[in-house]
């Protein structure tokens, strides 16, 4: 028997497959720090020493001198698809688009690669839906989790700060954090711890109450 292969389709798959030793070849930061589309970056953050992740209804790696497409409205659903490079059945038909710009070839490489990161952050809004939290793998993630809110007002105290707290949406943590994350909440410029734990020699969070 006398099997045939087809030129073009095997090209396809070589440039494929350069193209994605390419991009991997640009993976050389050891930190990342994962964000919706919404969110603001806080100043503190090097990205020079940082892979930047964004995901919403996708999954997208910015790297250099490769310009990712242009966005248009931010999404209003956010669904956690940092767990893998392919959406499938209800998720796909939930989310609409697949992931784009990843340079693994499927989600074992993927995770492989944010095993080997020292560090992690996750910027996230209240924008993640109770979807996203139903259809999430059983997959988490260990990292510095925070939630940005924009509240119509300002709190004013304590008591104000507890009640905002009370009322964010944590779907994004519910769905995506590790038991080893440090989560907090962000308010304008101030940061809240939620719960979660932290390096001791950097911020001991067993002393440390909700708010």
């Amino acid at each position: 028997m006398c099997i045939e292969t087809d030129p073009v389709n095997d090209s396809a798959k070589e440039d494929t497959a350069s193209n994605l030793e390419d991009l991997r070849r640009d993976l050389t930061k050891e930190k990342a720090i994962f964000a919706t589309d919404s969110v603001t970056l806080p100043p503190f953050f090097d990205l020079e020493k940082a892979q930047l992740i964004r995901f919403g209804t996708g999954l997208e790696f910015e790297l250099p001198d490769r310009k990712l497409p242009t966005r248009g409205e931010p999404s209003a659903v956010v669904l956690p698809c940092i767990f893998g490079t392919e959406l499938q059945g209800p998720v796909l038909l939930a989310a609409g688009t697949v992931p784009s710009n990843v340079p693994f070839p499927n989600e074992d490489a993927l995770r492989d690669y944010y095993k080997q990161l020292k560090s992690a952050v996750v910027i996230v809004d209240e924008r993640m839906t109770d979807n996203a939290r139903n259809l999430a793998s059983t997959y988490r993630i260990n990292a510095l989790f925070i939630v940005q809110i924009t509240p119509e007002t300002e709190p004013k105290d304590t008591d104000s700060v507890i009640s905002l707290m009370d009322s964010t949406n944590i779907n994004a943590v519910t769905a995506l954090a590790g038991p080893q994350s440090l989560i907090l909440v962000q308010i304008s410029e101030k940061y809240y711890f939620y719960r979660g734990i932290a390096n001791r020699a950097k911020l001991n969070t067993s002393g440390l109450a909700f708010g």
